[in-house]
C-alpha cells in the first residue's frame, strides 16, 4: 500500500513515497462527501500541505478531489415508478402533458390545410354557436326564475303563505324550469353543443333552488314543531354549527353565483382576488376548449358520422383515444379551470371540485371522487333526505341516490342529442354490478381495482358516444 501511494519529488518520472501515519491505518465506515471538482486549486492545496506535513492518513488521501471523484456512493434503493406513493408531479407534468396537447393540435391543424386550405373548421364552430343568443337568454331566463323560488321560500319561512301553498308553488316552479328551456331547445333545433349547455344549466339551477328550498323549510318545519330549540338555537346563532333557516336576499344571491350546489347561510371565504390566477384559468379554459374543438372535429366526428356503416368494434377502437382525450380536456376545462375562475371571482374558500378519481379501486369510489360537489348534494338531499323524511333503509336510499343521478345525467344527454334510448342510464346501472366486482379484497388490496376501472372508462365513453352519435345522424338524416 505505502509502495502504491506515491507523491512528484522532482522531475516528472522522479517519484517519492508517501509514508502513512501508522501501521494499520483504519478506514471511516461512511464514504466523505462527494466532489466535482477535478484537479483543481483544492487539489493543489492538498498537495502542498502533504510535502509541508510529510506524512497523510488514508482519509485525508480518500477526501482529497483526485480520489473522491472516483468514489460511487450507492445503496438499495427502488425505481421511482415502482413506488407511486412517491412520484411527485409538480409543474413539469403539467408542462408535459400542455405540450403534447399543443403538438398533437398543431399536427391536425398542418394536416387539415394541407388538405382542405384552413387550419380549422370555421363552418362547424358557426353551426355550434348559432343559436348562442338564444343560450344566453334561456341562461338569464332560469337566473330570473331562481328569484321566484326565493320569493316562494321566503313567504313560507315568514309564516306569509301556508305551507301546502308554498309547496305547491314550489312544485310547479321546479315542472316550469324542466319543461320551458327544452321547448325553446326543440323548437330552435339547437346545437348539441348549446343543447347540452342548457340542460346543464337546467341540473345545476334545480339542484341549487332544491337545496335553498329544502335547507330553509325542512328548518322551518323543524323549529316550528320545537320553538324551544328555535330560541336556544337563535340565542347562539353566531356560532356557525348551529344551522337556522336563512331567508335573507344577500345570502341567496351569493349562493346563487357561487361554486356550489349546497345552501349555507356562510361559507369559507377567501380574503381577495388574484387576477394573475384568474388569467391563469381563463387561459387554460380558451386552450383546453380550443385543443378539444380540433380534436372533435378532426378526429371524432369523421367516425361519428361513418358510425352506421363502420363494424362496432371498428369503430370502438378508432374512438378510444381520441374520445379519452376530449373527456379529459373536458373535465380540466370545466371541473378545474371554470369552476375555480368562479370560486376566484367570489372568493369561494372550499374549492375541492374533484378529488384523486384517477386513482379510484372500485366505481363507487369514483363516482365519489369523480364529481364533488354533484356528489356531497346527492348525499345530503337524496340519500340522508330518503332515510329522514321517507324513512328509506340504507340500501333503497343507495339505490334511489344512483337511479337519480343517473336520470340526471341521461336527460342531458337527451335533450342534447334528442335520443329515445336511455343508454347513459343503462350503462351506470350495469355497474351497480362492477362496483361489487371491485369491491373484493384482492381488487381494493392490488392495482387490479384501478385497472378494471379505466378499462371500463376506456369502453365506455367511446362506446356511449358512437351509439349516441349513431341515433342523432339517423335522425337528422330521417329529418
Amino acid at each position: 500500500m505505502a509502495s502504491l501511494l506515491t507523491r512528484r519529488k522532482g522531475g516528472k518520472d522522479d517519484m517519492e513515497p508517501i509514508s502513512l501515519n501508522g501501521s494499520n491505518p483504519s478506514i471511516p465506515s461512511s464514504p466523505p462527501p462527494h466532489t466535482t471538482e477535478y484537479r483543481t486549486l483544492a487539489d493543489d492545496r492538498t498537495m502542498a500541505q502533504v510535502e509541508r506535513k510529510g506524512s497523510m492518513t488514508v482519509a485525508e488521501i480518500i477526501a482529497s478531489p483526485s480520489i473522491s471523484r472516483f468514489q460511487t456512493p450507492t445503496k438499495l434503493r427502488e425505481s421511482l415508478l415502482e413506488k407511486p406513493e412517491l412520484l411527485n408531479f409538480k409543474q413539469g407534468t403539467y408542462n408535459f402533458i400542455i405540450i403534447c396537447f399543443a403538438f398533437i393540435a398543431g399536427n391536425l391543424c398542418v394536416d387539415r390545410y394541407f388538405s382542405t386550405g384552413s387550419f380549422v373548421d370555421l363552418d362547424l364552430l358557426q353551426w355550434f354557436l348559432r343559436d348562442a343568443w338564444v343560450s344566453i337568454g334561456l341562461w338569464l331566463s332560469m337566473s330570473a326564475w331562481c328569484f321566484l323560488v326565493w320569493g316562494v321560500t321566503w313567504a313560507v319561512v315568514m309564516k306569509r303563505i301556508p305551507n301546502a301553498l308554498g309547496i305547491t308553488a314550489y312544485v310547479i316552479l321546479m315542472v316550469s324550469l324542466f319543461v320551458y328551456p327544452i321547448v325553446v331547445v326543440v323548437i330552435r333545433d339547437m346545437s348539441p353543443v348549446l343543447a347540452m349547455c342548457a340542460s346543464m344549466q337546467i341540473c345545476v339551477h334545480a339542484m341549487k333552488m332544491h337545496s335553498y328550498w329544502s335547507t330553509n323549510y325542512l328548518l322551518h318545519r323543524y323549529y316550528e314543531d320545537h320553538p324551544d330549540r328555535a330560541a336556544k338555537v337563535r340565542r347562539s346563532s353566531g356560532d356557525s354549527r348551529f344551522q337556522v333557516p336563512d331567508v335573507s336576499f344577500p345570502p341567496f344571491l351569493y349562493f346563487l353565483v357561487a361554486p356550489t350546489l349546497i345552501f349555507a347561510s356562510e361559507y369559507p371565504r377567501s380574503s381577495h382576488i388574484r387576477p394573475m390566477y384568474v388569467l391563469k384559468e381563463l387561459l387554460g379554459v380558451v386552450g383546453s376548449m380550443s385543443v378539444l374543438y380540433i380534436l372533435l372535429t378532426d378526429t371524432a366526428i369523421p367516425i361519428y358520422r361513418q358510425s352506421s356503416t363502420l363494424p362496432l368494434w371498428y369503430a370502438l377502437v378508432k374512438l378510444v383515444l381520441p374520445s379519452m382525450c376530449l373527456w379529459m380536456l373536458m373535465f380540466y376545462g370545466l371541473f378545474h379551470c371554470i369552476l375555480n375562475i368562479f370560486a376566484e371571482l367570489t372568493c369561494f374558500g372550499d374549492r375541492e371540485f374533484y378529488q384523486d378519481w384517477w386513482n379510484a379501486t372500485s366505481f363507487d369510489m369514483w363516482w365519489r371522487k369523480w364529481n364533488r360537489p354533484v356528489h356531497r348534494w346527492m348525499v345530503r338531499h337524496v340519500y340522508a333526505d330518503s332515510m329522514q323524511t321517507v324513512h328509506f333503509s340504507k340500501v333503497s336510499a343507495t339505490f334511489s341516490t344512483f337511479l337519480l343521478s343517473a336520470v340526471l345525467h341521461e336527460f342531458c344527454l337527451i335533450v342534447a342529442f334528442r335520443v329515445r334510448r336511455p343508454v347513459l342510464a343503462t350503462t351506470m346501472l350495469l355497474q351497480i354490478g362492477i362496483i361489487y366486482i371491485t369491491q373484493l379484497p384482492i381488487m381494493e388490496s392490488t392495482s387490479l381495482g384501478n385497472m378494471t376501472v379505466w378499462a371500463c372508462i376506456f369502453v365506455g365513453q367511446p362506446l356511449m358516444q358512437i351509439l349516441y352519435a349513431w341515433e342523432y345522424f339517423q335522425n337528422q338524416v330521417k329529418a
